[in-house]
């Protein structure tokens, strides 16, 4: 495994590729230069096509996932190799489920310009692509519903008022709902169950309490009286000690709000950090966000006597964590700008 630096401590970038992943990091508008990243075939630079900035910054965060996830199995692997081990048997197990991850799919709606979470999601609208991820840059890579495969790269452009929403015509294919729905039921036959916390979706959360109240003559319910909390399969939601019933939830495309918001791109968190989350309590009408060593501010209501929109209240616990994770990490550009981002929006209500 060759050295790989986070993203927050890379040096500038002059615009010239190179054979490392220093010159990744995404900067601000700098006088009439910006970053951008766009997709070309093979080394055929007549072909490059820049990505819409809501694609792009989706990507973006899979990237430096991606590179905190390395540098955090390097350093581990470093250190085995200096007390004379190797990795135990399920450090093994977990590494190569982690390279593994490495090449993914995702789903795009092009009308709502957001991430697609469900199957049953998927329209006229979505595209889908695959994206591979490595530590040589030359390895990043993008995949058309076709099959072709294309490099992603990062340039520094001419800073221009016009932005494209539109997605590269190389990558506008329709997607193959088929396909995805076996990948889906893949997956899911192949999941094991952990203990009894249940991993849902909102729909289904919201299906089974409105099922069950209507069987017991009561009226339907518009969301079960449980908090939701945004969590990945292996995480350990007890962490966050939320209190009452808790079901995890890959989405909260059900609350117009955050729909609203993240169709803007102000609901980014950096999930890579362990214990970085938020939560839902739609009953009490609270948002919790939660970071590792944050406890001021991470609370908010809305509606009732606090006369708060639920976006004002969201925005509130997205910027709790992002103030958290800049003073954690004063180095780290991508979120000190989201943090910009989502300070602007509050301030101006934008949303």
């Amino acid at each position: 495994m060759t050295g790989l630096h986070h993203l927050s401590e890379l040096p500038e970038f002059d615009g010239r590729e190179d054979n490392t992943l220093r010159h990744m990091r995404v900067q601000e508008l700098v006088g009439e230069t910006e970053y951008v990243w766009a997709i070309q075939d093979d080394e055929n630079v007549s072909t490059r096509a820049p990505l819409p900035a809501w694609m792009a910054r989706i990507i973006e965060m899979r990237v430096c996932k991606f590179v905190t996830d390395h540098d955090s199995w390097n350093t581990t692997i470093q250190k085995r190799e200096a007390a004379g081990q190797s990795l135990t048997k399920s450090q093994k197990a977990r590494y190569d489920a982690w390279k593994a991850s490495c090449c993914e799919r995702l789903v795009f709606n092009k009308r709502r310009q957001t991430l697609v979470q469900e199957v049953k999601q998927v329209n006229r609208d979505c595209i889908a692509i695959e994206l591979n991820l490595s530590e040589d840059p030359c390895e990043l890579q993008v995949a058309a519903s076709s099959g072709k495969w294309y490099r992603l790269v990062l340039l520094d452009c001419q800073a221009s008022s016009e932005k494209s929403a539109a997605v590269p015509e190389m990558l506008d294919q329709a997607v193959d709902k088929e396909s995805l729905q076996m990948d889906n039921d893949a997956a899911a036959s192949g999941a094991e169950e952990e203990g009894n916390e249940r991993e849902l979706t909102e729909a289904a959360i919201q299906e089974q309490a409105a099922q069950r109240h209507a069987l017991e003559g009561g009226e339907n319910l518009d969301q079960p009286d449980n908090w939701l909390v945004l969590a990945d399969s292996d995480e350990d939601i007890e962490q966050f000690g939320v209190p009452g019933a808790v079901s995890k939830v890959k989405s909260f495309n059900l609350r117009p709000a955050w729909c609203t918001l993240e169709k803007q791109g102000l609901t980014d968190l950096p999930r890579h950090v362990v214990g970085c989350s938020i939560s839902c309590h739609s009953t009490s009408q609270q948002w919790q966000a939660f970071y590792p060593g944050c406890k001021s501010g991470m609370s908010c209501s809305w509606g009732k006597t606090s006369h708060r929109s639920e976006c004002e209240a969201i925005l509130r616990c997205v910027r709790a964590v992002l103030e958290g994770h800049v003073r954690a990490n004063p180095k780290d550009s991508v979120w000190k700008r989201q943090l910009g981002k989502v300070l602007k929006a509050e301030a101006s209500k934008s949303f």
